[in-house]
């Protein structure tokens, strides 16, 4: 077992002592796939541990200086580019930057989670500015900010004279129609955004119908929803509920490589026709790949830095310290009998936080006994390894062996691009170092490429 003593030298450690104390506890209550709401206890700070100050610079690309609390905001128009690996706490990590940005006197939040809005696996700039819309006026409803008549007309407008009138809506057409003749204002407008965003979602018959009135008409729509955003900021000012508003716009990073193009590279320029300040969460593997992105600011959330990428590998305690933490804060200290096998855990993980609490997932599982010890965290690394060998090319091994051998960034590459998006090449300083996943560097295709 391990001496709480070593782990929490400096005080309490609450938190730790009422984490599940059985295998199975651990096992059926670690969540990785979702990101931990504000003020979730298992929350642990990691900017020390990812060696980048990213939360000061998140807060100044906002025009926000903590340390003065002064705020400057920026010019409408402007996109923010939030990247890091899927998996890796940004969605964690943006919720708790922007809760701080929220305020009467910064900006009133609006949040989109994509996931919970729109078909991920086939998304279009339509399908996420329906998402945005909705939400927006959704939130104006919820809180009683009116917006201008002749405003909301406008965006009212273009539904019957651009959607509506649209002969192969159907029984969606005739649906709206009959909500329309029952409400005026906010409430009108948030039925039929929704109405449209659910049809695009569900994939139903009117899915490329809608899209097509939407690529046709998409100047006409931004006019209007361009018009709602700045008359709502101005409505909030007056009701003193916040400067600006900004739109948070997360699960773009789980699109498709093929969306993600689209949607951040190819169609960009109609993603920006819409003046406001905004951020995504964006994969990093659309950072890898060489494309242009002048017309977004860019800000990256970098993985947990376990190791110095120096000549003597130098180890990074406080990567070690935040990771341990993660991990204790899911699973009771006890069940570990050593440090050296906790800490092994985390070496496995290369500072990736959801592979850890899926490492540690799978050490539940593969434990022969009451504890985990290194046969399981072995066992556990070998079955994440698994999943990279069911999709990593042969002809990648060596480009990772080259990573390993030298960790800076000397360019990109397709096949750079997918072993970044698939998390089997690591990027840590913000992209300018990379490293194989270390359980990648188990695989027996790996180990014969590096001779």
């Amino acid at each position: 077992m391990i001496d709480p003593t070593i782990l929490f030298p400096e005080g309490p450690r609450e938190a730790f002592e009422t984490a599940p104390a059985s295998l199975l506890a651990v096992s059926s209550r670690v969540d990785y796939r979702d990101a931990l709401a504000p003020g979730d206890p298992r929350y642990v700070p990691t900017a020390e541990a990812r060696a980048e100050k990213f939360v000061r610079h998140f807060h100044a690309t906002f025009g926000y200086d903590k340390h003065s609390g002064g705020f400057l905001p920026p010019g409408q128009g402007k996109h923010v580019l939030f990247f890091g690996h899927v998996g890796c706490g940004k969605s964690t990590e943006l919720s708790r930057m922007c809760q701080e940005l929220e305020d009467p006197h910064r900006y009133w939040v609006v949040r989109i989670d994509l996931l919970e809005l729109i078909d991920a696996h086939d998304a279009r700039y339509s399908d996420v500015w329906l998402a945005v819309a909705q939400k927006l006026v959704d939130k104006l409803e919820e809180q009683g900010i009116g917006v201008e008549p002749v405003v909301l007309n406008r965006l009212r407008n273009w539904f019957a004279e651009r959607v509506l009138t649209h002969e192969e809506l159907g029984e969606l057409k005739a649906g709206i129609d009959f909500e329309a003749s029952a409400g005026a204002g906010l409430p009108l407008i948030a039925k039929l955004l929704a109405r449209f965003t659910t049809s695009v979602k569900v994939g139903s018959s009117y899915r490329e119908t809608l899209r097509t009135v939407m690529r046709n008409s998409y100047g006409d729509f931004v006019a209007a929803l361009n018009l709602l955003i700045t008359n709502a900021a101005a409505k909030i000012r007056a009701a003193g509920k916040g400067q600006e508003i900004l739109f948070v716009i997360d699960g773009a990073d789980r699109f498709r490589g093929e969306d993600w193009r689209r949607f951040f590279v190819e169609e960009v320029n109609q993603l920006v026709l819409v003046r406001c300040i905004a951020v995504y969460t964006a994969p990093m593997a659309l950072k890898s790949s060489g494309a242009r992105l002048d017309l977004f600011d860019s800000l990256v959330l970098p993985m947990v830095k376990l190791h110095e990428f120096d000549a003597a590998n130098s180890r990074r305690e406080a990567g070690f310290t935040a990771m341990r933490q993660v991990v204790l804060k899911r699973c009771h200290y006890r069940l570990f009998d050593s440090l050296e096998t906790l800490d092994r855990l985390i070496e496995f993980s290369g500072g990736h936080l959801r592979d850890l609490l899926r490492l540690l997932y799978f050490a539940c599982i593969e434990a022969e006994g009451a504890v985990l010890d290194s046969a399981s965290v072995e066992a556990a690394a070998q079955r994440l390894a698994s999943e990279y060998r069911s999709w990593v090319l042969a002809e990648d091994y060596p480009i990772l062996v080259e990573a390993a051998r030298q960790p800076q960034n000397l360019g990109v590459s397709e096949a750079v691009t997918r072993l970044v998006e698939g998390g089997a090449l690591l990027e840590y300083n913000s992209g300018s170092w990379r490293q194989p996943h270390p359980v990648v560097r188990l695989l027996p295709a790996y180990l014969r490429a590096a001779g």
